[in-house]
């Protein structure tokens, strides 16, 4: 038979290693999270075959006169201009957009058909994006933070066989509902012309 002091100082040890796992369990199980919500709806809408493709209007396409002037000028005009070309991209759209920048320019336009205030805009590309209502005001950038489970929970092999994030990008506006213009500018990172967009 042990000795009581040896009893109570193994049940104590016991008690410690139930404790420990138990923690270790609660920390593990804390850190696994699944993508979800609008970022998982994007994650399949960017794996998916299907798509809709969309063709830019670069600067010098609409007009020359205006390719320096400031966008108050003619924001309303290059809407109306996108809109009748069908150059476009809407809210909450079943399929992502690939989208076709324009080889000749930096700066390309497209217009958001906005069915809400609040927007959330996803490429597979990096690119610096600007939104403006049709006087050519400005939308402040609300977020562009990335959660973790959206970049570990959505990736694709690489031509390496290394596993890397579909998402590049993800940014969130205030805007008011209706069309929005949408200014892509080439960006040091951007790696091709053609990526996808989807905007939810």
């Amino acid at each position: 038979m042990l000795p009581e002091i040896t009893k109570k100082s193994l049940l104590s040890l016991f008690a410690l290693f139930i404790l420990v796992i138990a923690a270790g369990c609660d920390l593990y199980t804390s850190d696994v999270t699944e993508i979800g919500g609008v970022d998982k709806t994007v994650c399949e809408q960017f794996s998916d075959s299907v798509f809709v493709s969309v063709n830019s209007m670069i600067s010098s396409d609409y007009n020359a006169k205006w390719k320096d002037a400031n966008l108050s000028l003619f924001a309303d005009s290059l809407i109306d201009t996108l809109l009748a070309d069908s150059v476009f991209i809407e809210q909450g759209n079943e399929m992502a957009y690939e989208l076709t920048l324009g080889s000749g320019d930096d700066t390309s336009y497209v217009v958001i058909k906005a069915s809400s205030s609040s927007l959330l805009v996803f490429a597979t590309d990096i690119v610096k994006m600007n939104l403006y209502d049709s006087a050519g005001k400005a939308y402040p950038l609300s977020s562009n933070e990335m959660p973790q489970e959206t970049i570990s929970g959505c990736t694709q092999a690489d031509d390496a066989d290394v596993e890397q994030p579909v998402i590049k990008m993800r940014e969130s506006y205030r805007v008011s509902a209706g069309n929005v213009l949408f200014q892509l500018i080439k960006a040091e990172q951007t790696k091709s012309s053609i990526f996808k967009v989807a905007v939810q």
